[in-house]
């Protein structure tokens, strides 16, 4: 399927928070894994998801661009995506641009197109122009963090648990400075 038809088909942001919100109240969260591990997470990104919303501020100066349309493919259990999705919400709004969301598990097909390391990673973000032709992707995560991942996979934190400690303070600490320094040469 195209992008265009694809993105057609996705939701915007008010429904997305919505699905967020509900998922997170009610015990359930996206994609087939129902775990309560994924539900616990989908729980704990609504509050992180309004947090950033709040405190994350997007001061930049506007250029010219002709990516028009922004693709975000997520999931609610994802904490990346909870911690990019509210800057790039306010990036959009800044550069005029608009954008739909996509739940992963639900469409591989867009998600394969744009695999990170061979990996469905999420969020994904699809820069495309106003024929829908995508000219960039970004995700799922900043250097910084991705840098801090591969240091827990790599046996360097002593336990899982001081990793997401890590990870969550780097969130707090930058509040999407380093999504912004990274999606913004895209639109050049």
């Amino acid at each position: 399927m195209k992008l265009e038809e694809k993105y057609l088909q996705g939701m915007n942001y008010s429904t997305y928070k919505k699905l967020v919100e509900h998922q997170a109240k009610n015990g359930l969260t996206s994609g087939p894994n129902q775990t309560d591990d994924y539900i616990n997470y989908t729980k704990l990104n609504y509050q992180r998801m309004k947090r950033a919303e709040k405190t994350y501020p997007v001061s930049i100066d506007a250029i010219e661009t002709d990516l028009i349309y922004w693709l975000i493919v997520t999931e609610t259990w994802c904490g990346d995506a909870a911690q990019a999705i509210p800057v790039i919400e306010k990036l959009a709004a800044l550069f005029k641009a608009k954008t739909k969301y996509l739940l992963r598990d639900e469409n591989l097909d867009v998600i394969d197109q744009f695999l990170t390391n061979g990996n469905r990673s999420i969020p994904k973000l699809i820069l495309m122009t106003k024929e829908f032709e995508a000219k960039a992707s970004w995700g799922p995560s900043p250097a910084a963090a991705k840098a801090l991942q591969l240091d827990y996979k790599n046996g360097k934190y002593a336990s899982k648990d001081a990793y997401k400690r890590d990870l969550q303070a780097y969130y707090n600490e930058n509040k999407g400075a380093d999504t912004i320094g990274e999606i913004v040469p895209l639109l050049a």
